[in-house]
This record gives structure tokens, sequence and C-alpha cells, in this order.
């Protein structure tokens, strides 16, 4: 089953929810704040970067989150777990998970891999 880990009044994923529903695919929602450590643990497991696939760009940042950013890169696996936790806000949203695929942040190009393969064979036609 898909699980969309949204943010309150973020708009990508706004429209991450609504392509589901614009497609009639049943997803789990789950706010970003009530995420596990077995849930980040299982995320990272997917990306290419570990926490700089899943974190907020520090270029795009203030302060404040470049240096929580800091912190996380100078500690321990489970220290920075803790702390991304601890620290939501620091999160990219949305982060969409289902088995073995992953999606963080909302383009409709990347939400693809969300689709029966039936359904995109027949866009290809």
């Amino acid at each position: 089953m898909i699980t969309l880990y949204y943010d309150v009044g973020n708009a990508s994923c706004i429209q991450a929810m609504k392509w589901f529903k614009e497609y009639n695919i049943k997803i789990n929602t789950k706010r970003i704040e009530q995420m596990s450590s077995n849930e980040l643990i299982c995320i990272l497991s997917l990306t290419e970067n570990g926490f700089s696939d899943i974190l907020k760009c520090p270029t795009r940042a203030g302060q404040k989150v470049l240096n929580q950013i800091k912190n996380i890169e100078d500690s321990t696996f489970n220290s920075s777990i803790n702390y991304i936790l601890n620290n939501t806000n620091l999160l990219k949203g949305p982060i969409i998970i289902d088995n073995n695929k992953l999606v963080i942040g909302y383009k409709a190009e990347n939400m693809r891999i969300f689709l029966p393969s039936k359904y995109r064979e027949a866009e290809l036609i």
C-alpha cells in the first residue's frame, strides 16, 4: 500500500494527494510529524544519497535550518534519526513510499511509478 507523508498546508503535498485521487489510486496518508523511526529508516534505505535526499535544500533554507542540517551532518546515524523526528520541519514533502518505490516532492512525471504497468503502457500508445 502506498503511504504519503504530508505536511499540512504544503502545496506539493496537496498536489500529490490530488494526483492520486485523479488516478483513483488508494493511498494511506500520514502526517510527517507522526513518522516513526522505523519508517524514516525504511525511507532512507530507498534513497540514493541518504539524508541529503530527504532534507530541505540548504541553499534555500534560512540560517536556523542550515544550522539544524549541519547538526545532522555532524551526528551519528541514530542521533540524526532522532533529531529529524524531533524536527520534522527539515523534511521535504511529500514523501511517498510503496515497497521499493520512493518519490520525494511532487512532480507528475515522477509519480507515474505508482501507476499500474498496464496504465503506463496504454499512455505510451
